[in-house]
């Protein structure tokens, strides 16, 4: 009976101190998450390359989309023209 009674009570403890860690982790966690981003400001046209924090997404318009598809597709041809048709 108080081996059992032992069991139960350190199971409990057990899980409480588990409890416990896993609510000051969170804690901890969300303390460094509330603070807001700095925003860059608005001051640049749409044309010009935005500072953007590590956190945003880039904001490229097609023609950029384009032009970068075309400066790899170069790059890669005379990496395969220097390699002898070895992408990789």
């Amino acid at each position: 009976m108080i081996r059992r009674t032992c069991l139960i009570v350190t199971r409990l403890v057990l899980i409480l101190a588990a409890l416990c860690c896993a609510i000051a982790q969170n804690s901890a966690q969300s303390a460094n998450k509330s603070q807001a981003p700095a925003q860059a400001p608005q001051t640049q046209s749409n044309s010009a390359k935005a500072i953007v924090s590590p956190g945003q997404a880039q904001r490229m318009t097609n023609q950029q989309r384009w032009a970068a598809a075309a400066n790899h597709a170069d790059r890669r041809a005379a990496h395969v023209r220097k390699n002898h048709g070895k992408v990789k």
